[in-house]
């Protein structure tokens, strides 16, 4: 099966304008959400990076040739066909999205997702119908042909925008399969960068002389470092 992870990220966010962009330690944010993908070996041949056309999108495309990095380029409102396009122009039969103001999403959580999507029995896999993982944490992985055929058919223009959210209203049409954390629900934080003050605490975390961005996963962060806000 060929599949990949497409990262979806803006700079003209509303809530904090910029932040893919925003540097911590010298580094961009979006550095920060790829290198947890690319910590996975498969990962390092199949992540792209989708953003818009619009002319403030491009420093994301120029770190990506930076880096070395696909990108994709589509409309800027029509996330979900933005997404598909992607998929479909790197060949992928199933994809996983990610957020790019999430840093501490788990590579290894997606690569569960992709093996349980391929055992051919659900169509979605996701970690949050019902959500247990820390927001910023979240894993969606479908069926590149599946997905195609619930956005022409399910999406009204305001959901494709936002991608999945048709697909939590209407599960008892879908042929899914849920993720649920095994070790204590910590859905009640969130370790997205939303605002300037979610920035500044992602800063902090680096400002000790002892900090390893390679050692810090979501669960110890949580357990140490006590993530900027509770959701609920």
């Amino acid at each position: 099966m060929h599949r990949g992870v497409i990262v979806v990220c803006r700079m003209n966010s509303s809530r904090l304008p910029g932040k893919t962009m925003a540097t911590i330690e010298g580094r961009p944010l979006l550095w920060y959400v790829c290198s947890r993908l690319l910590v996975n070996d498969e990962f390092r041949d199949s992540l792209c990076v989708a953003t818009s056309q619009e002319w403030f999108d491009e420093p994301i495309a120029q770190f990506c040739r930076q880096q070395g990095i696909p990108c994709f380029r589509g409309d800027s409102k029509d996330v979900a066909g933005r997404i598909i396009a992607c998929a479909e122009s790197r060949g992928w039969d199933s994809f996983a999205r990610v957020n790019g103001d999430s840093p501490f999403v788990d590579a290894s959580l997606l690569q569960q997702a992709f093996e349980a999507l391929s055992d051919g029995n659900c169509d979605f896999v996701t970690n949050l119908a019902p959500r247990t993982y820390p927001y910023g944490v979240a894993i969606e992985v479908m069926r590149t042909p599946w997905y195609r055929d619930w956005m022409l058919n399910r999406l009204d223009a305001a959901d494709r925008e936002h991608v999945t959210r048709s697909i939590y209203r209407n599960l008892e049409s879908v042929r899914y399969r849920n993720l649920p954390r095994l070790d204590g629900d910590l859905s009640d934080w969130s370790l997205t960068i939303d605002t300037a003050k979610h920035l500044e605490w992602f800063r902090e975390l680096f400002r000790e002389p002892s900090s390893d961005w390679d050692q810090m996963d979501y669960a110890s962060v949580i357990a140490q470092r006590q993530p900027y806000r509770r959701v609920g």
